[in-house]
């Protein structure tokens, strides 16, 4: 995992560090610039390049990569209008003895460099900046952004991001300005980074942990997952939350479905299927919602089991609900604005969270797990995961990982780095695929 902070808390620690460890702002910047030229060499070298500078200490960065490129490909300058530090000064006079000449406005380029505004930016952004950011959108030039997208506004295909991640990066509607995200160390203490703490992280493929199951190891030991969902209008959707739950590692499962939708969810053998009321017989987890339609009830809600509420579940959650620490409660963002509503509280996770004491798991290109005061986010950016019954395959898998005896938290979070995996996978095997090619690779996976 990965500490995640907002800028104001960025630049406060950036600071702290220089200052307790003499750290020149020279020799950062020339270290920043020198790390993105390793990163983008190939991207630049033999190119037209515009490069776009502000002020300030990003813009400095950016002009000390002109300055490292200028012998490899034809060099531009853009220099924001008005004020600029010294550092930032004294750049831009090395930049024109060099012979690197200055544009007024967007010219014909291959690569668009933007080193605007840094995360110390304060909106709003106007004028003639506000117009180069938008003229350089609409370019069909590669873009790279330093550190992170002036405004949030510029749309990078890349952006070098310095030293810590930036929380405002991967905010929902944010998260397309930054393109592919590589981060860097300009020069702070490799320790000073690792002691970084946050109350939020960005999880890694690496964050996946469940343990293998013993050689000798049979159904009634690998867990028992009960599944209430089904309607005459959704038939499939408990049946791909039961496949989903096998395929990660269930032993058994157990579909409690409506009559209109018996007779198409007992076709599938694996499970056993039941068209009768939720009966507690000793299941070892719960999942609640898929394709309920308008026919699902809260009488299992708050059951002293672990659950997932999925879906149409979701809709039944009112204010004052208490679930205890035992569920997982599984929204993409319209469920979730929603729920939000119903529950009477601002639209984020861990608000939610500690609303109805549950895990929040909001689906989204960044999917977000929330549990108290702490939140995960795993940066997704696959839209092939956006298909009919990819959710109904997640909560599935959390139900499967409940049962093998994993807390809902990790559940959670295991089940979304999965899930998140098999997708890029099935991306790579199929281009798009449907839900069923997506639990085939959970079982390969797990």
């Amino acid at each position: 995992m990965l500490p995640l902070l907002n800028a104001e808390k960025v630049n406060e620690w950036d600071k702290k560090i220089r200052e307790s460890h003499g750290l020149s702002s020279s020799h950062l910047v020339d270290n920043a610039a020198k790390n993105a030229y390793d990163i983008t060499a190939g991207k630049v070298a033999g190119k037209r390049v515009l490069v776009l500078a502000g002020g300030g200490n990003n813009g400095s960065d950016a002009l000390s990569y002109a300055l490292l490129i200028k012998d490899v490909c034809q060099v531009m300058l853009w220099l924001v209008p008005g004020k600029a530090n010294a550092l930032n000064s004294s750049l831009r006079m090395r930049c024109s003895a060099s012979g690197i000449p200055t544009v007024t406005d967007i010219v014909p380029c291959d690569v668009i460099i933007d080193g605007i505004f840094g995360c110390a930016f304060h909106p709003p952004v106007d004028g003639p900046v506000l117009s180069m950011i938008m003229k350089a959108n609409s370019s069909d030039a590669f873009k790279i952004s330093m550190d992170v997208p002036s405004a949030y506004l510029f749309k990078a295909d890349l952006c070098i991001t310095f030293s810590i991640l930036k929380r405002e990066q991967y905010e929902l509607n944010a998260r397309k300005f930054s393109g592919k995200i590589i981060l860097s160390n300009p020069g702070f203490p490799e320790d000073e980074i690792k002691k970084v703490g946050s109350d939020t992280m960005l999880l890694e493929d690496d964050d996946y942990s469940t343990k293998p199951f013993s050689d000798v190891s049979f159904k009634n030991r690998r867990g028992h997952v009960a599944i209430l969902g089904g309607s005459s209008s959704y038939t499939g959707a408990p049946v791909l939350s039961a496949k989903a739950s096998f395929h990660a590692g269930a032993g058994l499962v157990s579909i409690f479905t409506s009559s209109g939708a018996y007779a198409s969810v007992s076709s599938y053998r694996s499970a056993i299927v039941r068209c009768s009321s939720f009966l507690d017989e000793g299941f070892d987890s719960l999942v609640l919602g898929p394709g309920w339609g308008c026919e699902g009830s809260r009488d299992a809600f708050f059951l002293n089991k672990k659950k997932v509420l999925d879906a149409d579940a979701i809709k039944l959650i009112r204010k004052g609900d208490d679930f205890s620490s035992l569920a997982v409660i599984t929204p993409h963002v319209g469920e979730f604005r929603r729920l939000c509503a119903a529950l009477g509280i601002r639209e984020d996770a861990k608000e939610a969270s500690a609303a109805i004491n549950a895990v929040i798991v909001l689906k989204s290109h960044v999917t977000e797990i929330a549990f108290g005061n702490k939140s995960y986010l795993y940066d997704g950016m696959n839209a092939s995961l956006g298909v009919a019954g990819s959710g109904d395959v997640l909560s599935g898998i959390i139900g499967a990982f409940l049962a093998c005896g994993q807390d809902v938290l990790e559940a959670a979070v295991n089940a979304v780095i999965l899930h998140q995996k098999c997708g890029r996978v099935c991306r790579r095997k199929y281009g798009y695929y449907d839900s069923l090619e997506l639990i085939g690779e959970v079982g390969l996976l797990r």
